[in-house]
């Protein structure tokens, strides 16, 4: 609404468990133009039912990139707004948190910082309804992550009793796998240029990326490297805390639907 109110004016924001598929069909019983988020076989399965102005966006995430030093106590309240909006859920909500540091325990004691954090805001921002089989969810990761502990790899793991929030730190991360539901993973990389390479291989996927960086410049190159390699990548960078309202270029990733939007 507030980069232009006649394309707000003919939007609605709906939302439904996918564990009710009668709401699914009776939205698009009424042909509205659809954009499909999702691994590549739900957008096929919504192709064969959906309407014609149909924009296959696919699988997309967002992330943050955080230099550990950079991590003051507003930097992560910010972040964790990011969070809160949607429950971790949505391609605008980060899957992944990238941190720079020279060592593990920075990593390790920054997941506990976070953690922390979260613990404080959660009553400002309560937890959405979440149906069993999404909490049983949250269990199964939990239980990943305990085993890969239990193996011996570097992983910080903080549950509480419910599902309320999982914070979860490691050397690596898998980021074809997606999360939600208020979980938070961090992944530890050893500086810029390592972060920059994990950016460009999924510079395909990326919906929009936070930043904070201890030096002003090591972000001014950064935006710059980005936007000569990729098109647009270098303008969908953000601060932390406006992942859910990032630059309006954002849209521009995807022509077929820059162009549904112009057809509205």
């Amino acid at each position: 609404a507030q980069q232009d109110e006649a394309i707000a004016g003919r939007l609605a924001a709906l939302s439904w468990p996918r564990t009710q598929p009668a709401l699914t069909q009776t939205v698009l019983a009424a042909q509205p133009a659809v954009v499909a988020f999702g691994d590549e076989d739900t957008v096929a399965q919504i192709r064969t039912v959906a309407p014609p102005q149909y924009v296959p966006l696919g699988d997309r995430f967002s992330a943050v990139l955080l230099q550990a030093s950079a991590a003051r106590p507003e930097t992560l309240r910010r972040l964790a707004y990011d969070y809160f909006m949607f429950d971790g859920k949505g391609c605008l909500s980060p899957q992944v948190v990238l941190v720079i540091a020279d060592t593990w325990d920075e990593v390790a004691n920054l997941a506990l910082h976070f953690a922390g954090i979260l613990a404080e805001e959660t009553s400002r921002w309560p937890a959405g309804g979440w149906a069993l089989a999404e909490k049983a969810m949250i269990q199964q990761w939990r239980g990943e992550w305990r085993a890969q502990r239990a193996a011996g790899e570097n992983v910080v793991l903080y549950e509480p009793p419910d599902t309320a929030w999982t914070v979860v730190a490691a050397e690596d991360c898998d980021l074809a796998q997606r999360v939600a539901f208020r979980v938070v993973r961090l992944c530890w990389v050893g500086n810029l240029p390592e972060a920059m390479n994990v950016v460009r291989n999924y510079s395909h996927k990326l919906q929009a990326l936070a930043v904070a960086l201890a030096e002003e410049q090591d972000l001014a190159q950064l935006t710059l490297d980005l936007a000569e390699e990729e098109e647009l990548l270098g303008r969908l960078i953000c601060a932390p805390g406006f992942l859910q309202r990032p630059p309006f270029a954002w849209l521009e990733v995807n022509h077929a639907w820059l162009a549904l939007l112009r057809g509205l």
